[in-house]
């Protein structure tokens, strides 16, 4: 859907514990695995579900309790006992990324405690289960280098936190180092782990394969036809709502085509992704502007909106400010205009 106004959405491998090992295409098992890592194990986990926003280096979490990341934020997940993410240099580079940016993977847990995992991994193929339970994410260099450009194959893994075992641990699906030129091909996909479910990992490569959890059993299949929705579909999980774009003053019908009535409070506002099947996240918008584009004077704040009564509330701690969510939410960002000179 369009959003008009509003913004642009623009080595220690082995330290972490493997149990089980990996093949790549070429045959070559991986190094030894080594024992849980702190980082890599949860003993007190964080609530992952729920809205989720980060600003200035701080992540918002859904139980009102927040984790201090230590500075500007690319990309990250909230998962066991805190948040994995790739840091930036300013805010605003945060938002500057694509498909083959990598980045150092970092924690930092609920006292801010910060560690560096000793992985550089694609900052936008990071996934957590939605019960926090499981990290995904692609390493991009500790696989063999390519005989064409001397690329490294990537791994994706899955680790289960409440064991800190690399669960899925795999270069499937990710070329063959002896025929593919994988900084070639590699631009041309999206290297990601997503969760359909608390129950299974999705592993987008060349290739993709869908692995059961915990257990690590995994088939090569086809996206479409699991059916894998993208996070910012505008209709709800269950088909039962949809969003109707309507640029400032969007709509929710339902499947049978009644239009729910919302109370933001706002005159204007700009409805984004489905956070589950009756909760949607958008921006109300006040001040001076009019019509369907934000103006000079204008203020935005984060919203969320309730089907089928819709009832609204804002979050007036994430207005004005430039916003992150974690990888997997409808938008990656959002640059919420502060009233002062937005156009």
């Amino acid at each position: 859907m369009p959003h008009t106004g509003l913004l642009p959405r623009t080595a220690l491998a082995a330290a972490i514990l493997l149990m089980g090992g990996c093949s790549d295409s070429s045959g070559e098992e991986p190094p030894p695995t080594d024992v849980p890592t702190a980082w890599g194990t949860s003993t007190d986990p964080v609530e992952a579900g729920g809205l989720v926003w980060a600003s200035g280096g701080v992540v918002h979490l859904s139980d009102g309790t927040t984790v201090d990341v230590g500075g500007p934020i690319m990309t990250y997940v909230v998962a066991g006992d805190g948040v994995y993410f790739t840091p930036a240099e300013s805010d605003e580079d945060g938002t500057e990324h694509s498909n083959m940016t990598t980045a150092p993977l970092q924690f930092a847990d609920r006292d801010g405690d910060v560690t560096d995992t000793g992985l550089t991994v694609y900052v936008e193929s990071l996934g957590s289960s939605p019960d926090g339970r499981y990290l995904g994410l692609v390493d991009a260099t500790s696989g063999p280098e390519d005989n064409f450009s001397d690329q490294p194959q990537a791994t994706a893994a899955v680790i289960d936190l409440t064991s800190g075992q690399r669960v899925v641990d795999t270069r499937e699906g990710m070329g063959d180092v002896d025929e593919d030129d994988l900084a070639h091909d590699y631009p041309e996909v999206y290297l990601s782990v997503r969760f359909p479910d608390a129950g299974s990992a999705f592993v987008e490569g060349m290739d993709d394969y869908l692995y059961a959890l915990p257990g690590g059993a995994g088939e090569e299949v086809d996206a479409i036809d699991l059916g894998l929705r993208a996070p910012s579909d505008p209709t709800s999980r269950d088909g039962a709502w949809t969003i109707d774009d309507r640029g400032l003053g969007d709509r929710i019908v339902s499947d049978a085509g009644d239009v729910v009535r919302l109370r933001t409070g706002a005159p204007r506002w700009d409805l984004r992704w489905w956070l589950d099947e009756s909760t949607v996240v958008g921006v109300a918008v006040s001040g001076p502007g009019q019509g369907t584009k934000v103006g000079a004077g204008d203020q935005g704040a984060l919203m969320t909106c309730t089907v089928p009564d819709g009832s609204c509330s804002t979050i007036e701690e994430a207005s004005g400010v430039l916003l992150s969510f974690p990888i997997g939410s409808g938008d990656d960002s959002l640059d919420l205009p502060d009233g002062e000179g937005a156009s």
